[in-house]
């Protein structure tokens, strides 16, 4: 089991690991899937997720201070952890199972957004969906 000062450092060499490849992912616009798994094989992905489903649980603090030491590396890696262990929170609502299901491997990420403000409609096959997220 990792304990937060284990993630933290883990976060810090993360960073300092990233850190050149900053300008690569500002440019793309994205967070490159080779980075991304290792943010999720690091852990980061299920900071905030209940040990008993596989989970780090880590204290809002210590979530905190694990998403600044990624930042000081990339801002970018730091938002989309923020974000996927944000939306982890409403797994408190769900199933075991569901949770479980969905965070099945390492570089599951969960995302969402709380201050969403667009419109979701039926449409032929489905939903359609827009405003401003």
């Amino acid at each position: 089991m990792s304990t937060p000062s284990d993630l933290l450092a883990r976060a810090r060499t993360f960073a300092a690991d990233i850190a050149p490849r900053s300008a690569e992912i500002e440019a793309a616009g994205r967070i490159p899937p080779d980075v991304s798994r290792r943010m999720g094989d690091a852990g980061f992905y299920r900071l905030y997720v209940r040990r008993e489903l596989g989970g780090l649980e880590v204290s809002p603090r210590e979530g905190a201070e694990i998403v600044e030491a990624i930042a000081r590396g990339d801002a970018a890696c730091a938002w989309v952890t923020f974000i996927a262990i944000t939306t982890t929170l409403a797994f408190g609502r769900l199933s075991a199972d569901a949770v479980s299901e969905m965070m099945a491997r390492p570089d599951s990420l969960a995302t969402g957004v709380f201050a969403a403000n667009g419109r979701a409609e039926r449409a032929p096959g489905g939903f359609r969906v827009s405003g401003r997220w």
